[in-house]
């Protein structure tokens, strides 16, 4: 079996930098609006490559018009006369990334998409899987966050794989068979955030 044992949010709507542990039955739970959908729609990008937003926040509200854009930059909401407000502006790095144990070979992989951001709101995207646990930096250099070119030798020293696009994913002879099993393997969890602790597998999201 491979269980999802940790998950790291960078950049990702309103989390700036959080790890989530998790256990065979996981429980988020929280106000309205805390995160718990948030949370769901990153897995949902990682395990399914989809960048089009057809699953986003569809746990709360099967009318959402979230986007992969709206989870990067913050978007916070129309003001009225200025438009959306966002929570991050400039060029940042975004990560979100699933770390899996295989608990028949008794071993780790992490699977994680990433996004460069710039400025004008555009952005690049990227799909990895690397052969061990969720790096002990977090994908920092110096406190800062990688950028494409360092991650792309991180993933080469750990003998990982990258991909540009979800079609690359599905081409891949090894992305799919792991994402096919993930998809049905994941723990158990009610639909949304976490920014509080964990006990016995229950997050409470604040």
């Amino acid at each position: 079996m491979k269980k999802l044992e940790r998950m790291l949010l960078m950049n990702w709507h309103n989390f700036s930098l959080q790890v989530i542990p998790f256990e065979m039955i996981t429980f988020l739970t929280g106000k309205n609006s805390s995160g718990k959908s948030t949370i769901i729609d990153a897995m949902q990008l990682v395990l399914l490559g989809d960048t089009s937003g057809t699953f986003f926040n569809k746990a709360a509200n099967q009318k959402s018009t979230r986007t992969l854009q709206s989870y990067l930059f913050g978007e916070q909401g129309d003001d009225g006369e200025a438009g959306f407000m966002y929570k991050r502006s400039g060029h940042f790095m975004t990560y979100v990334a699933l770390e899996f144990h295989d608990t028949e070979l008794n071993s780790y992989f992490t699977a994680s998409f990433a996004a460069e951001c710039y400025k004008d709101r555009s952005f690049s995207h990227m799909w990895f899987i690397v052969p061990e646990k969720l790096p002990s930096s977090l994908f920092h250099v110096n406190d800062v966050p990688m950028n494409r070119e360092q991650l792309k030798d991180y993933i080469r020293q750990a003998s990982g794989e990258w991909y540009q696009s979800n079609r690359e994913c599905e081409r891949s002879p090894t992305y799919p068979d792991i994402s096919s099993v993930l998809k049905m393997e994941l723990p158990a969890s009610s639909a949304e955030t976490f920014p509080a602790s964990s006990i016995s597998g229950h997050c409470f999201l604040g």
